[in-house]
Formats: C-alpha cells, sequence, structure tokens
C-alpha cells in the first residue's frame, strides 16, 4: 500500500507523454496494448478510450489493486489486470499494437532486459516515458542519491539519450527521432517525501542539500527553487518511441 501511494499521478505529466505519443500519429481504436510495468495504470487508462484492449501489467498487488479500483470507478471495461515479473513477459512474440512503460524505467535494474521484452511482444510502437537526469554525470549521481534517499527503489535516472538507446540496444525497434520536447514539472519537496513516506532522516539530509544549492552549494540536478516560502524543486520528463522491425 505505501509503494502505490508514492505513484499518485500528476495530471499535467501524462497529458505531455500523451501529447508527444501523439507526434507519431495517435493510438487506433482496433489496437491492442500492453502498458508494463503500470503501476497505479496512469498509462493504461490514458490509452483504454483510444485503444480495443489494454492489459496493464505490474508485479505489486497493491498497485494493481488501486489500478483495477479506479479503473472500476471511471466505468472503464476494457482493461485487464495481470500480476508477473516484465523480465519475463507471459505473452508470444509481437501480441501487441502498442507497448507502453511510464516512470518505470528508472526502478528497473535491468532496464535492457525489460525493455527488450517490451519489443519482442510488440508489433506495431513500443514507448518509453521516464524522467530524466542530467548529461552531467556528477549532477546526476548526486540526483539519483537523493531520490534513493527519498525511494530506495530508485535505481537511476536515464538520460534521454539512454531513454533512446533502450530501444535502440533491442535490435528489434526502429527508433523515431527525439521529439526535442523535455516537460518540467515542478514538486513540491515537502508533499513528495511525504508522499513516500521518507525517514526523518533521510527528509532532513534531503532539505539540507537543497538549502545548501538555494544557498549557492554545489547543484544537485534536481533545480530546487523556493515558492511560497516552500521548497520545491524540478522533475524533468521526457518520452522514447520506437517501431518495431
Amino acid at each position: 500500500t505505501k509503494q502505490a501511494s508514492l505513484y499518485a499521478p500528476h495530471e499535467r505529466c501524462q497529458a505531455f507523454v500523451m501529447d508527444v505519443l501523439n507526434i507519431a500519429g495517435p493510438p487506433s481504436d482496433s489496437w491492442l496494448a500492453l502498458d508494463a510495468a503500470s503501476g497505479t495504470g496512469v498509462f493504461a487508462r490514458s490509452l483504454s478510450p483510444l485503444c480495443h484492449s489494454v492489459a496493464a501489467f505490474d508485479a505489486t498487488p497493491a498497485m494493481l489493486a488501486r489500478s483495477e479500483r479506479t479503473g472500476r470507478e471511471l466505468g472503464l471495461q476494457n482493461i485487464t489486470y495481470e500480476q508477473g515479473d516484465a523480465s519475463n513477459l507471459p505473452y508470444t512474440d509481437q501480441s501487441f499494437d502498442l507497448v507502453v512503460s511510464r516512470l518505470a524505467v528508472h526502478h528497473f535494474s535491468e532496464p535492457s532486459t525489460i525493455v527488450t521484452e517490451m519489443a519482442r511482444v510488440c508489433r506495431g510502437r513500443v514507448v518509453l516515458a521516464d524522467i530524466v537526469g542530467d548529461d552531467d554525470t556528477t549532477l546526476r549521481a548526486e540526483t539519483d542519491r537523493l531520490e534513493r534517499l527519498r525511494d530506495p527503489s530508485h535505481t537511476s535516472c536515464p538520460t534521454v539519450h539512454e531513454l533512446h538507446e533502450l530501444l535502440e540496444q533491442t535490435e528489434l525497434v526502429e527508433v523515431l527521432g527525439f521529439s526535442g520536447r523535455v516537460y518540467q514539472h515542478p514538486l513540491d519537496l515537502e508533499v513528495w517525501m511525504k508522499n513516500s513516506e521518507t525517514p526523518k532522516q533521510a527528509r532532513e539530509e534531503i532539505e539540507e542539500r537543497m538549502r545548501e544549492e538555494l544557498g549557492g552549494g554545489s547543484k544537485t540536478g534536481m533545480q530546487p527553487f523556493v515558492k511560497e516560502g516552500r521548497i520545491h524543486f524540478v522533475h524533468r520528463y521526457a518520452v522514447a518511441q520506437g517501431t518495431r522491425k
């Protein structure tokens, strides 16, 4: 339940993802879609009105339960909910017209394995949407350190290049050119940490580090700023897409 609470949807972020997805052409109402590592089902619900059916696939029962409950409340009847390991998807090759994953890559310990599985079961388009890290390795390392303090399931934020490289390394996908669009999403630091029930010591360390940068210290890669007396920071969202060869 705690983990499910971490991933409350941000409507503007998902609107950005859908807008970029549509650059390569909108989904068809005849398509079968898979949302891999679906979490609380944000992407699955976005695709539901556009596709014939959507499979929301995730490893965590609490996530799927929340996803199914929300879908039922919204009257969405074409989503199925399936639990399992995304590194070994239980589908035959080229089963889906659209395979997507949102805000999951930065939790994967072996993202290349999972993205290759996503490409294997796709016959159309593969889409990765995630928060991205800075190209500067020092900045990204500090961002990842703070992200892990907040949520230990975080592994590493990919760069925009690495997000596209994950598709390319499958050797199954023709990677589409980057849209050039990165969405800057502001977040309230305290709310962000409260949502994940971050322990007090870790919260204090994260806040202290943000205040250090605000005072002119070394950068975190998270672009902290103060708004109405509260510390905020920025998550950067990007989308990578490819079509099955």
